[in-house]
């Protein structure tokens, strides 16, 4: 009964901050930080202006890089698109910025559909065109180029889909020398099934490197995956990986499994299985299982990492911490930390 009687209240120590109503008013994100295995790695400071809207964020990486991002925006009521420019700023010291900065500009029609990108590299004190991102009227991606040696072309079908990408990039900094590849989707059975092939251009024809299937549910959500033979059979691969993927009634991912061929058999094997666990529609737990076999021919199951979740009263995420747990050795391998403060 002592037992019950702890277990219970461990658990209701768990659902208060869940079970409390939220308070009123907004807050906005204003810090960040990560640490890896015990070392400090990551922080961001945000900082917002008197309408809440974000206008810059400062990050150190490492303790030594400093990244400070600007943000301006500005809206014109007619005839005119929007625009919003970011700045990158690496910085040496809080007083010297050194030329290793870029910006973005964003370009959006009047209904906040995304037409273009440019970023802009800082050459000789000058901005200097960089990259430009095109999008079509319904804002999809429609292709992105970097100094015309890495160029993208992006597809959609008549229904919106997309169906592939085709790449040209340019090798050892030589605009005559250069190299092509593809990645093309299939939809086949109304769209329950997709092909993905990735293709290299090679010798006046399109070679296929590999080839994956997934299956959809009604809802479009990838259900399996595994490898077909890279010809034109869509034969199963004679050494297949596969991967399933389960969900809960409310859509989200619940458990995501991962196969992989046992000895030369083409036999497929249970290798890793990662286990979400929600409660109030927050993921709080996430186990990852490891399958071994020993010598003896005997299979392991242990718990190899898992990550825990915690969230503030709004259900804002605050903390991420990811372990490593087996028989001979347990460490946290990361931890990450959300701040917030009510906006003005």
């Amino acid at each position: 009964m002592k037992t019950v009687a702890s277990f219970t209240k461990a658990l209701w120590v768990l659902l208060i901050p869940v079970l409390v109503c939220q308070c009123s008013g907004n807050y906005n994100l204003v810090d960040y930080k990560e640490y890896g295995s015990g070392m400090y790695e990551d922080h961001i400071s945000y900082n917002y202006n008197k309408a809440g809207e974000l206008k810059s964020k400062t990050r150190l990486r490492w303790g030594k890089e400093n990244t400070l991002t600007l943000y301006d925006v500005k809206r014109y009521e007619t005839g005119v698109d929007s625009i919003e420019t970011t700045y990158e700023i690496f910085v040496r010291d809080s007083t010297d910025y050194d030329q290793s900065a870029c910006k973005i500009v964003t370009s959006y029609t009047l209904d906040g559909i995304r037409r273009s990108s440019t970023v802009y590299g800082i050459k000789d004190g000058k901005w200097i065109e960089d990259t430009r991102v095109f999008y079509d009227d319904k804002g999809r991606k429609i292709e992105s180029n970097w100094d015309d040696r890495y160029i993208s072309y992006y597809h959609y079908d008549s229904l919106g889909r997309f169906i592939g990408v085709e790449n040209r990039n340019y090798i050892f900094d030589n605009k005559n020398d250069y190299g092509f590849e593809k990645d093309t989707i299939i939809y086949i059975s109304d769209g329950r099934f997709v092909i993905e092939t990735y293709y290299r251009y090679r010798i006046d024809s399109w070679v296929p490197i590999s080839k994956t299937q997934f299956e959809l549910d009604e809802k479009g959500r990838i259900t399996s995956s595994y490898d077909l033979d890279p010809d034109e059979t869509d034969s199963i691969h004679h050494y297949p990986t596969k991967k399933t993927y389960r969900y809960d009634r409310k859509g989200r991912l619940k458990r995501e499994t991962y196969y992989v061929p046992y000895l030369d058999t083409g036999n497929l094997k249970k290798r890793e299985e990662t286990i979400n666990i929600y409660l109030f529609g927050l993921k709080i737990r996430s186990f990852k299982i490891c399958f071994e076999r020993d010598r003896k021919g005997v299979d392991h199951y242990i718990v190899c990492r898992y990550i825990v979740y915690k969230y503030n009263l709004r259900h804002k995420l605050l903390l991420e911490e990811r372990m490593y747990d087996d028989i001979f050795d347990k460490r946290l391998l990361s931890r990450k930390i959300w701040t917030y403060e009510k906006a003005k």
